[in-house]
């Protein structure tokens, strides 16, 4: 019994790591989109996109969707 529990704890951990791993490099996806990749982006410098949210240009709500379809596309291919 100890043993099976101690492998469900591992399975756990494990788990909950893996989605770290995962969840971790989202952070850095955003300030590249946002800031990094905007640095040298002539037609879409720095600031941007925060100004064409605050401008009401697009939502946040259309950027999130427009990542989750590409996101979806690319998984199922």
């Amino acid at each position: 019994m100890k043993r099976l529990e101690g492998l469900i704890i591992n399975i756990v951990i494990n788990s909950k790591i893996m989605i770290e791993n995962i969840y971790n490099p989202i952070e850095d996806l955003v300030s590249d989109f946002l800031y990094y990749d905007r640095k040298e982006d002539e037609d879409l410098p720095r600031g941007a996109i925060q100004k064409a949210i605050k401008d009401g240009l697009i939502t946040k709500e259309q950027i999130i969707k427009k990542f989750a379809e590409s996101l979806s596309k690319l998984i199922s291919e």
